[in-house]
């Protein structure tokens, strides 16, 4: 526990220092908004739960002899969970983002990136969450029946309850990390559907003039892009 308390601490500071480096640089874009930031901050978080897993991982196995599947088992749950707050620190920046331009006038998007469809991005996060809950799935699998086997072989004393709560935990935690990614992602998609709609609003009126702001690269921002007459 203690050294597991220190990598959580340490990975904390570290992403505190890399977030608020790029919080400074972000803000310091006044004329433009570069739409590449959430990307960026998808990267930083997942990158220091990753190495939070593989030192923790590597420390245990240096002094302790930890076994390879304990180990995988570390960095696997590092994954998951940065996964999950990386995909929402992002979501936070693009909703940022995303208000800013609607906001401030003037302002222009940059560094869109390359297309991706809405539909494609919502599938390949159903696919990752499939994938992740599958690769714990069978790890958990492998562990406890080991475990079982060798507390049989034994002779030791143990309770199925014990194998029920673990398994209780371990899918709890993506499937409360899906279900607020998939509001945060909810809410950033009303947003654009009101704008939007907003538009088609104003020009049902005869105002020919309303700009839609492009905040991302997918169908939304070919039809803010589409001429009104």
């Amino acid at each position: 526990m203690p050294i597991l308390a220190a990598a959580l601490a340490l990975r904390f500071a570290l992403r505190w220092l890399l977030i608020a480096q790029l919080w400074q640089q972000e803000a310091a874009r006044s004329e433009e908004v570069d739409l590449g930031w959430p990307w960026r901050y998808l990267q930083v978080d997942l990158s220091t739960w990753l190495g939070v897993g593989l030192a923790m991982t590597a420390w245990n196995t240096y002094q302790y002899d930890f076994p390879l599947a304990s180990g995988l088992k570390v960095v696997l749950a590092c994954a998951i969970l940065g996964i999950f707050t990386s995909i929402s620190l992002a979501l936070d920046a693009e909703w940022r983002l995303s208000q800013r331009l609607c906001s401030q006038a003037g302002l222009k998007a940059s560094n869109r990136g390359r297309f991706l469809s809405i539909s494609i991005k919502f599938q390949a996060f159903i696919a990752l969450c499939v994938g992740l809950l599958a690769a714990v799935l069978l790890l958990l699998i492998y562990k406890d029946f080991r475990f079982v086997v060798d507390r049989y072989a034994g002779g030791e004393h143990f309770e199925f309850s014990w194998i029920v709560k673990e398994k209780l935990f371990v899918f709890a935690t993506p499937l409360t990390g899906t279900a607020a990614v998939m509001r945060k992602y909810s809410r950033n998609l009303q947003l654009m559907f009101d704008l939007q709609l907003g538009a088609l609003g104003s020009v049902r009126q005869g105002d020919y003039g309303v700009l839609v702001p492009v905040v991302s690269n997918d169908e939304f921002s070919l039809i803010a892009e589409a001429p009104t007459r």
